[in-house]
């Protein structure tokens, strides 16, 4: 499901992500019905201490 629960037809594969120096093995799963790419909560910031969501320069900042 996406955002706001609405269903969508995706596609999910296994992938090496890569972050500076860290690393990890996750699913993620692809749609061509959703033009915004988006990370999952759980398996994607479950990896990292610290988040800050910088909305006015656009970034991100992750602590692993």
């Amino acid at each position: 499901q996406g955002i706001g629960g609405v269903t969508l037809k995706a596609y999910t594969h296994k992938v090496s992500l890569f972050v500076g120096t860290f690393s990890f093995d996750t699913e993620v799963d692809f749609s061509t019905a959703h033009a915004i790419p988006l990370l999952g909560r759980y398996v994607f910031f479950q990896y990292f201490k610290k988040l800050t969501f910088n909305e006015e320069d656009k970034m991100v900042e992750l602590e692993h």
